[in-house]
């Protein structure tokens, strides 16, 4: 909140009875065609011979009343089985059984998850998903979580994405939010930290400890970060804000998920879940409050923890730290020297911590050390070693919600590169050599010794999570940018690095595969075009998606009738015909604009299929008066409904257009998200070039 605003204590923004706590029951009478979805259990559904049918509900636990809810719609059940005697059940769209039975075959084993690792059973009588269209996300409502739409994937775009995280984060509520529920906003953590943390420790059991340290625990940290440098600042805890919506920000969710991760290797496993279990079986049923939790912790494992729910959580921040080592070969000692340089922010009245106290593990080599960090500016450890370590990674597989300066050579980060069982460490170690990469002061030969990692990290690591890293980082390096910081489409590509990408083409990985088509598309060159032909035929869409536009970049002459030819294959959402769309955009063939005009106005198509449409229109329909009105339309169509991706198609076609009527677009998404920062820029970045194409 802004401190020129008069602080509000949550009580008072709370509508009368939200967070009252009652049983429920609901009878509701609709045609026989539709389904109703409520809390509890269905006892009844009796046909009443008029077309109707009447159907009973009823939750015998009490709840607090935000997460009642009835959902109706023609739906048709899916049963993903039972739990110890509980079953569970989607309610998907009647011409989506199989893809919603795919999408949610992994619910039972969470409840099992959660059930087992909490030790307390998933406590309502049934669980149920509803997916329905035009819904904002997903509602832990208690039993009969409500999802959106858009989560459901077939068995090929399961390849490259699902909705595990979304599932598994709505399923963990109804222990925590549903189970024990927050006292007031100002607590909302304790609903959406837990949601997300225990979303990341299905997703460990289920994909591997380096999805949950890499894309989990690293996503959440880096989430926060960035939150606090774009200057929005609060502790997680607070009673001051200037409305409820203002709390359901990245520190109710992300950043505390990075602070339940940090408590939970603190504690230690055992612990953890002790102090877990007896948290959710003291309140049962009950709104909790931070303190709750404190309490149940510190009985549950003897220790007190003041110390880490007032610098984590009742105060803002986290700790900048700067590393330097040193290694003394006659005492064969290496002191590792660590600062915490973050300042506190004047101009923020929020309680801060200044100096930061926590375990850190330091991995030397092949062992790991963990040392203590004092709440000081500086602290200083020694370690016993037989000779120069030849890697030393502070805060090994990246625990600590920190922002780390640790100053190595090029030849110490590309050991780290390319040795450190850490992929945290590993990755870090990329970022920071990308970053010397592009420095003015990086000589040719270092330059090159870089690419080179860059290139062995590519073709070698064991991670797909490093390899798509180290095209990022190569990217970085070698495709051209604009003054913008845009890709030109242009690169300055060695052979080396051209023969492993288009290995990589090949990868077990499809986001991979994907990425590496998409990189080597910059090249434009068409000796690479057997490779996209061929990767057309791939079962994964994102690497159809990318084979389009790389074989369009090519302007092989098959190129126009190969692309045409995918627009009858039929698939999931048109994924296959976007992608078909986007590589003829790309194309230019004029031949082209008719099949756009036709399925741009057909509202069979999916919505994707019309919007990617758009773009042929936009780029090709010049002169042509048709072009402009329907573009201009879909616009409206998909600004009024928050169609995003439709929006940015329509946006990018009226660009291209470059008709002077489109500055009206521009003009009404500056009015709607006058109030969003990111979107702003995202407009004025657009508007640009609709002036500068204006101009040509």
């Amino acid at each position: 909140m802004s401190k020129k605003d008069e602080p509000v204590r949550p009580e008072a923004r709370l509508p009368k009875g939200l967070f009252d706590t009652s049983a429920s029951e609901l009878r509701a009478t609709v045609e026989k065609k539709y389904t109703v979805v409520s809390n509890g259990k269905l006892t009844e559904d009796k046909d009443n011979g008029d077309g109707t049918h009447t159907v009973y509900w009823k939750m015998d636990i009490p709840y607090s009343n935000y997460l009642t809810s009835i959902v109706v719609g023609e739906f048709a059940e899916v049963s993903n089985g039972e739990y110890a005697g509980i079953p569970v059940m989607a309610y998907g769209y009647k011409n989506e059984t199989k893809e919603v039975a795919a999408t949610t075959k992994n619910i039972t084993d969470m409840v099992k998850f959660f059930s087992e690792k909490t030790g307390v059973k998933y406590p309502y009588p049934k669980y149920s998903q509803t997916m329905v269209e035009d819904f904002g996300g997903g509602m832990e409502n208690i039993s009969a979580t409500t999802q959106i739409e858009e989560m459901i994937h077939d068995e090929r775009e399961l390849l490259e994405t699902d909705s595990d995280g979304l599932q598994a984060h709505e399923l963990a509520h109804q222990w925590f939010g549903d189970y024990v529920t927050t006292r007031d906003w100002g607590q909302i953590w304790l609903n959406e930290s837990f949601a997300t943390y225990f979303d990341a420790l299905y997703q460990e059991k289920n994909k591997g400890h380096e999805h949950f340290i890499y894309d989990e625990v690293r996503n959440n940290q880096n989430q926060t970060l960035q939150t606090w440098n774009d200057g929005n600042r609060r502790p997680i805890v607070t009673k001051y804000y200037a409305n409820k919506d203002a709390m359901f920000d990245n520190y109710a969710y992300p950043g505390g998920g990075s602070v339940l991760h940090m408590l939970r290797k603190h504690l230690g496993e055992e612990n953890w879940w002790k102090a877990i279990n007896l948290y959710l079986t003291t309140n049962a049923h009950q709104p909790v409050s931070t303190e709750d939790l404190r309490i149940a912790i510190e009985e549950a494992t003897g220790q007190s923890m003041d110390w880490f729910f007032d610098q984590w959580l009742y105060r803002m921040g986290h700790p900048v730290f700067e590393i330097s080592k040193s290694y003394d070969a006659n005492s064969k000692k290496l002191t590792l020297n660590v600062k915490q340089t973050q300042k506190l922010d004047l101009t923020n009245e929020f309680p801060q911590t200044q100096y930061f106290q926590t375990f850190a593990d330091v991995e030397i080599d092949d062992r790991i050390e963990r040392v203590w960090i004092k709440p000081e500016a500086e602290n200083i450890f020694t370690f016993d070693s037989a000779s120069e370590p030849k890697l030393v990674n502070f805060d090994y597989e990246g625990t600590i919600l920190k922002e780390l300066k640790f100053e190595k050579s090029n030849d110490e980060l590309v050991y780290q590169l390319l040795n450190d069982k850490d992929i945290i460490g590993r990755h870090w170690a990329l970022s920071e050599l990308a970053a010397n990469a592009v420095s003015d002061e990086i000589s040719a030969e270092d330059k090159t010794k870089i690419i080179t990692a860059m290139r062995n990290a590519l073709e070698n690591d064991k991670s797909f999570r490093i390899k798509r890293a180290a095209m990022q980082s190569l990217g970085s390096v070698l495709i051209e940018k604009s003054e913008s910081g845009m890709p030109t489409g242009k690169v300055n590509i060695d052979e080396a690095t051209a023969a492993a990408l288009l290995k990589t083409t090949k990868d077990e990985n499809a986001v991979t595969r994907g990425d590496a088509i998409e990189f080597l598309s910059y090249t434009s060159n068409p000796k690479y075009a057997d490779a996209y032909f061929s990767a057309l035929n791939d079962r994964s869409y994102y690497v159809i998606d990318r084979a389009a536009i790389a074989l369009a970049k090519t302007k092989d002459k098959r190129a126009y009738d190969a692309l045409t030819k995918m627009l009858s294959t039929q698939s999931w959402k048109g994924r296959i015909q976007t992608a078909a769309m986007n590589g003829l955009a790309e194309l230019g063939d004029n031949r082209s604009l008719e099949t756009a005009f036709k399925l741009a106005q057909d509202g069979s198509q999916p919505v994707a299929v019309q919007s990617a449409a758009l773009k042929i229109i936009g780029a090709q329909g010049k002169g042509d008066k048709r072009a402009f009105p329907l573009i201009f339309q879909s616009f409206k169509t998909a600004l009024e409904n928050n169609e995003f991706q439709a929006l940015f198609d329509s946006t990018t076609a009226i660009v291209k257009l470059a008709d002077p009527r489109g500055q009206e677009a521009f003009d009404l998404l500056k009015t709607k998200f006058k109030d969003n920062p990111q979107f702003t820029g995202y407009i004025t970045f657009f508007e640009s070039q609709f002036q500068a194409s204006l101009k040509k």
